[in-house]
């Protein structure tokens, strides 16, 4: 597995993100302090490149991702624990959406960067996504 992404969630734990190429590769994995052990199904194939965490504990990744756990999520995509969700849709006229960098505010507001220009079908920067 190659990381990309590395961060503590509000539990402690250490996350990492990566590309999920190979057996026992895992697109986004903890360390329990012996073990990496697989958070939610990542598809195989799949290259996530960003993590964040939000105040109310779910996780964020962005990446070449398509689908996540079996849920259509281009580009970014949430886990609560249990499961993968699907955020806002993002789109490229160019190719493929890749979403490179996400941070969540306080309020848990999400933002991410990467290669896209639509959001929900609205003309966006290449910036903002919003997640209440």
């Amino acid at each position: 597995m190659n990381v990309y992404g590395i961060g503590f969630g509000i539990n402690g734990l250490l996350y990492i993100t990566g590309e999920t190429s190979g057996a026992g590769a895992f697109g986004v994995s903890h360390w329990t302090g012996s073990a990496w052990v697989q958070d939610g199904n990542a598809t195989a194939g799949q290259v996530l490149r960003a993590i964040a965490f939000g105040p109310n504990g779910l996780i964020y990744t962005g990446g070449q991702n398509t689908t996540m756990g079996g849920v259509a999520a281009i580009g970014i995509a949430k886990y609560n624990g249990v499961s993968w969700q699907a955020m806002p849709t993002l789109a490229y006229s160019g190719g493929s959406v890749e979403v490179d960098a996400i941070k969540v505010l306080s309020d848990g507001t999400v933002l991410a960067g990467g290669i896209f220009d639509t959001l929900n079908g609205i003309t966006s920067a290449r910036l903002p996504t919003r997640e209440p």
